[in-house]
């Protein structure tokens, strides 16, 4: 009903009253208070349900609604930016929320977007999107929705793609529900039906069920479908009516039920043809808002079918059934038109199980138009927007009595008697500007003759007179006492807020506080424990009591979040990515976003699909630089390769530090890296005996102790071996250093040569040990077992990769880039990594195992200083 202003947007312009499971979410203040300051107002009855329209007030994004669509009891609607929402019973999974739970506010369901159709019915519900898709959800019993014979029963509880064979009839415009049938129309004008076929409904001929749409023959293109419980009701584009369906619901006689669409014969008959305006058809009723072919400007509103409650708005007792098309008389229009100088318009019709409605619009004879909402037959649960008490607030009776119109019955024997109106009534017109209250009164104007200027006493006196009733002092003391009782409450409401609530549910100020708090002592301890506190790494709070996030990064998040799953589930894009970067050169600022989006969207390795994703993209990557390459000496890169980047990552994550690290680390490990180095560092050449220092001499055949110098001494011959040798006792010193370097050089490039004295030299080929025991326990560790794979995809690559062209497969040469990647990349960032907070226990460990040997060291040398924590192999 919203007004759309100049470059502007309808807004609040759905309207609700009748039964609480869809009124609900309308907003019901005013009724409240009105009810409030009328004791003896029944606006909203015990059930809790509204009896005159309210807005809807909230639950959408977007409050214009487009489209609207009831079933029996759920709603759903279509808002302006094409997002579909509902709410009501779920029990049959009709809400298409992906439960069966009812909804009291406004559902968002999240998948189809970009609506352009909806319709609901009974227990089941359908949409239309952009392209032509029809998705369809609910009960499912009867092929209802069109989903195949593999679901003839039970429940969809989540919108499902409707599968149509035919090419030419994918492209769909319109779809309609019925009880337990369905309708769509193709973008050409053709007809398919699909769900329970009793009685012929669906038009095909058959009255067995259809489990997928099926073609409908039409010998014109279909305009408009309406499904009814038992019949359809099909518009082709010269507006003439089709039906098909059981034999009462189209005045035929009985057991004549039409199989395949036929024109509706009552509006058929020679010089009487008539063309439908507007249809609405449930279980076995059909209103339509017609013209005549001879008379094309007059619309005429006829009815026919089942009418126990009035909702064809003739009396029940008397006509129960109306077998023939009746035209319906609405008394109000008909003495407008009486009155002349008016134009009518029956624009729309509407129909539910119990009552009807219609929406007229007006054109006067300065062309101003206005929409009149009209409803008639049962007002049980406030459907019909009267209030409760109607026959005497809206003088009902004189209505009828003008009219010559029969009063209102009361027909019902049991349970709550509710009032049964017929001929049709207007319905409060309260979203209309300057009307409220359900009246129909026009709000009044203010008289020229006040703004006039006066001099005489009796002038005055005429202005106060004609003074309107809202502007006089009684009236403004009231709307004062109003407003100081409104804003009264508000301010006791606010107060409380920081009160500490009654029960542990209800939300506060004093429960936003607290958590607040929390909040605060937990964003510390985390700051503590990631050794950032008090540094500029962290994220840095304005003041100690508040945590803020800048507002812009508050409204990207969700895009970002967004986008970073989007990338994680696309590794073959990444894979394309890191190629066409390769390009560019590495200093690149698009290099160095590549890598911090990858740190980022492969961060939860723990998870087993983000790690299933992590190895896909870095497999393609791999693949990649494999087919590129044409040097040995190319291939993984350490700078420029984005393989050495991700291997990095992955070897230094927390959920492979036993798996990785370990071997790498472990000091209890006889086989580590690092038990090798602190043996080299405090054992002689057995392993088992402490080193006491340096021996000041030359020896090659043992290391003379700069590994267990002091961090001074050790800067001090570094500066010494940069700038060359001194003289006296720098000169030897620096030999010493000299000597030490050539030692452990070869401690660690040589293999054992047999013979007594090599056998016990436990330094002698270290690193070529390490790295053949750090190799296998990868390919044979359950641990290690995602970089077997990787290793193993990339010995098969290589293979055939231009790189390797010319070799013989069984050159070790061909392996140089996987080395690269072990020594260069898995054990390089390990040992970098020993910082971070990941490794902390490792480190520990490792100072526990150098102070062990340090202390042997100590007590094996009567006299050495204290254990001093600047040692060189301390820092390790």
């Amino acid at each position: 009903t919203g007004e759309v202003p100049p470059g502007g947007m309808a807004m609040e312009n759905l309207w609700l009253w009748g039964d609480r499971k869809i009124s609900g979410v309308g907003d019901v203040s005013e009724l409240i208070e009105k009810m409030e300051e009328d004791v003896e107002s029944t606006i909203i009855d015990t059930n809790g349900d509204c009896w005159l329209p309210v807005p809807l007030k909230t639950g959408v994004r977007c409050r214009t609604v487009r489209m609207v669509a009831m079933g029996h009891d759920h709603c759903l609607i279509v808002t302006a930016d094409s997002l579909m929402y509902s709410w009501g019973n779920g029990s049959k999974g009709q809400l298409g929320t992906g439960s069966m739970q009812a909804a009291d506010t406004p559902q968002f369901i999240t998948y189809p977007t970009d609506v352009l159709d909806v319709a609901a019915g009974e227990e089941h519900s359908a949409c239309l999107i952009e392209g032509g898709e029809c998705f369809t959800w609910g009960n499912a019993a009867g092929g209802r929705l069109g989903l195949g014979s593999c679901l003839t029963d039970g429940e969809q509880l989540s919108p499902k793609r409707v599968i149509i064979d035919v090419a030419e009839l994918r492209v769909l415009r319109s779809v309609s529900c019925g009880s337990q049938h369905s309708a769509l129309i193709t973008q050409d004008g053709r007809l398919l039906t699909f769900g329970t076929g009793w009685f012929g409904r669906l038009g095909n001929g058959e009255r067995d069920n259809e489990y997928v749409p099926k073609l409908v023959e039409m010998p014109n293109t279909v305009k408009e479908v309406h499904c009814a419980t038992y019949h359809t009701c099909i518009v082709d584009s010269t507006d003439r009516l089709w039906v098909c369906g059981r034999d009462s619901a189209l005045c035929r006689d009985a057991q004549n039920h039409v199989l395949r669409p036929i024109l509706f014969e009552p509006f058929n008959q020679p010089g009487e043809e008539r063309c439908v305006r507007s249809l609405a058809a449930i279980e076995q009723h059909t209103l339509v808002a017609a013209y005549c072919l001879s008379k094309k400007d007059t619309i005429e509103l006829w009815v026919w079918g089942k009418n126990d409650r009035g909702q064809l708005g003739l009396p029940p007792a008397t006509a129960p059934v109306i077998d023939m098309p009746w035209r319906l008389q609405i008394p109000e229009l008909e003495e407008m038109e009486e009155r002349g100088h008016m134009d009518i318009d029956i624009a729309q019709v509407a129909t539910g199980l119990h009552h009807s409605m219609c929406m007229a619009i007006t054109t006067d004879s300065k062309g101003n138009r206005q929409p009149l909402v009209y409803s008639w037959g049962s007002c049980g649960s406030g459907r019909l927007g009267f209030e409760q008490g109607t026959e005497d607030k809206l003088q009902m009776l004189q209505i009828r009595e003008m009219h010559k119109g029969k009063v209102s019955e009361r027909t019902q024997t049991t349970g709550v008697k509710h009032l049964r109106i017929y001929p049709p009534v207007r319905v409060a017109n309260r979203w209309k500007k300057g009307q409220k209250d359900g009246t129909h009164h026009v709000a009044a104007e203010k008289p020229e003759s006040i703004d006039k200027e006066s001099a005489k006493w009796i002038d005055c006196q005429q202005k106060l007179f004609e003074e309107l009733p809202d502007c006089k002092t009684k009236a403004l003391q009231d709307q004062e006492r109003k407003a100081e009782k409104t804003c009264k409450n508000q301010l006791d409401f606010i107060c409380q807020l920081w009160n500490k609530p009654s029960s542990g549910s209800e939300v506060s100020e004093y429960t936003l506080r607290q958590l607040r708090k929390d909040i605060e002592v937990e964003y510390l301890r985390t700051l503590n424990a990631l050794q950032m506190s008090g540094s500029g790494d962290g994220p840095q709070m304005e003041k100690l009591q508040w945590v803020k996030t800048d507002i812009d990064v508050k409204k990207r998040l969700l895009k970002f979040e967004e986008l970073l799953w989007i990338l994680q589930q696309q590794p073959v894009y990444m894979a394309s990515l890191s190629e066409i970067l390769r390009k560019n050169s590495v200093e690149d600022e698009e290099h160095q976003i590549f890598r911090r989006a990858c740190e980022r969207i492969f961060h939860d390795l723990h998870e087993p699909r983000t790690l299933h994703l992590c190895k896909a993209t870095l497999k393609l990557i791999m693949e990649s630089e494999l087919d590129l390459g044409r040097l040995l000496t190319d291939l993984f890169d350490p700078i420029k390769s984005h393989v050495t980047f991700l291997i990095t990552q992955m070897a230094t994550h927390p959920a492979f530090v036993d798996g990785i690290a370990f071997p790498i680390l472990n000091p209890e490990d006889e086989t580590s890296l690092m038990s090798t180095i602190i043996k080299y560092t405090m054992m002689k050449k057995d392993g088992e005996t402490p080193r006491l220092g340096g021996s000041g001499e030359g020896d090659v055949n043992m290391v003379t102790g700069v590994f267990v110098t002091h961090l001074f001494e050790y800067e001090e011959l570094m500066q010494n071996a940069e700038r060359g040798a001194h003289q006296g006792t720098e000169k030897n010193r620096y030999l010493n250093f000299q000597n030490e370097l050539s030692a452990f050089q070869r401690s660690c490039v040589e293999a054992s040569r047999g013979g007594s004295e090599r056998e016990k030299d436990v330094h002698a080929g270290c690193i070529p040990n390490f790295i053949r025991n750090f190799v296998s326990q990868i390919f044979q560790d359950e641990r290690a077992k995602d970089f077997k794979m990787l290793l193993v995809s990339c010995f098969k690559s290589l293979r055939h990769s231009p790189a390797v062209k010319g070799l013989d497969s069984r050159d070790s040469k061909i392996c140089t880039p996987i080395a690269s990647l072990v020594l260069g990349n898995i054990l390089a960032s390990v040992l970098e990594a020993l910082q971070t907070p990941a490794f902390s226990l490792v480190v520990l460990k490792i100072r526990k195992r150098v102070f062990e040997n340090h202390m042997n060291r100590k007590n094996a040398a009567k006299g050495e200083s204290d254990f001093d924590r600047l040692d060189v192999a301390e820092l390790l």
